[in-house]
């Protein structure tokens, strides 16, 4: 059996002053990464799952600030939307000369066609890869409207993170075939939720595919 690829970044494991340079070499191909602090301070913990050509990650990181540029736009840099959970911690956002305020509690779903930067406080949180082909709706993500959001504590933001938990939890046992086809009901779930305004038969449908994805993660 095919198990899902798995990779791990942990400070702990680099010199204090190291551990910065080697973050920055590890996230280099979509972000340059700078400390708010002191360099031998930064701290940062991820795991990553490789599923096809998505990539599902939890992080962790002391304050710190990103910029994604143009250079990180050429090839599949520029075919990259973000499914990010914000759990704790926040993050201010310019893009297209619009500064967003990211906050916690929220699971947004960001257009990375575009460049920004960033600044963040100290952060845990989700966040999938996924190419923009592999969403039908990602067309509802223009250079206006970079950014969606979905509060967790709404029904469909809450739907959504308990099924991408529950998908996340599979994975350390779940074959890469059968990983597959959970994350394509995933997305799926998601250009649900794309679909404009959430009418009572709207939240029928997301309730249907809930339960069906449970099903297939039993």
């Amino acid at each position: 059996m095919t198990s899902v690829p798995t990779a791990h970044f942990n400070y702990r494991e680099f010199a204090p002053e190291k551990r910065l340079v080697a973050f920055r070499q590890l996230t280099s191909g979509v972000y340059e990464t700078w400390s708010e602090g002191a360099q031998e301070d930064f701290q940062a913990e991820a795991l990553g799952y490789r599923v096809g050509p998505l990539l599902f990650n939890e992080a962790q990181f002391s304050p710190a600030r990103f910029r994604r540029s143009r250079e990180h736009l050429s090839g599949d840099g520029c075919d990259l939307l973000v499914l990010q959970a914000q759990l704790t911690g926040s993050e201010l956002l310019v893009i297209n000369g619009r500064v967003l305020h990211l906050l916690p509690g929220n699971i947004y779903l960001r257009d990375w066609a575009q460049p920004f930067e960033s600044k963040a406080t100290a952060m845990h949180l989700h966040s999938v890869l996924i190419p923009r082909r592999r969403l039908q709706r990602a067309s509802v993500l223009t250079e206006q409207n970079p950014v969606l959001s979905w509060p967790v504590e709404e029904p469909e933001g809450g739907l959504l993170f308990h099924l991408w938990s529950e998908l996340i939890g599979r994975f350390s046992h779940a074959s890469l075939r059968q990983a597959v086809v959970l994350s394509d009901g995933f997305l799926g779930f998601i250009d649900g939720l794309l679909e404009s305004g959430t009418t009572p038969q709207d939240k029928v449908l997301l309730q249907s595919m809930e339960q069906y994805l449970q099903m297939r993660l039993h």
